[in-house]
């Protein structure tokens, strides 16, 4: 059984600020240590090198699938928070996510690594994530794998 979503997006929230203050601290350390590079060509840099979550790779401009399998599995920043209407459910849901949840050859710990780069993207590139519509689509991801779950031999 899958962690309810609002347990997670509060836990995700936690991790994060956690994450970001430690991120910040490694920055500044990055940043005294190359004081010839403009602030914006730093921390673009230090994302490019260190910004992954399992098999996902958070670039300047995307994040990028780095496993073994998917040939081609490409977010664009610019494109992060499109929606997409699932009907069933009558809601708008993040496009990204839903696809990847639907997607063949991605394992759980895949899907919940995405989760996590998806947050970081956006929070990193100064999008204005909606909490609201990650928790639905979360919720359609959880029923989605709880289901496939319960179909497993």
């Amino acid at each position: 059984m899958f962690v309810g979503s609002k347990n997670f997006c509060s836990n995700l929230q936690k991790f994060f600020i956690k994450f970001l203050n430690r991120i910040e601290l490694i920055l500044t350390q990055y940043q005294n240590r190359n004081a010839l590079l403009e602030t914006s060509e730093k921390l673009n840099h230090f994302l490019t090198l260190i910004m992954k979550f399992g098999n996902w790779t958070i670039t300047e401009t995307a994040i990028k699938w780095a496993g073994q399998g998917l040939q081609r599995f490409v977010i664009e920043k610019q494109k992060l928070l499109e929606t997409k209407r699932v009907e069933d459910l009558n809601e708008d849901l993040y496009k990204w996510i839903v696809l990847a949840t639907n997607e063949e050859g991605l394992t759980v710990d895949d899907l919940y690594d995405l989760n996590f780069a998806f947050v970081f993207a956006a929070g990193a590139s100064g999008q204005n994530l909606n909490y609201d519509v990650f928790d639905k689509t979360l919720d359609y991801q959880f029923d989605i794998l709880d289901d496939e779950e319960e179909f497993e031999p």
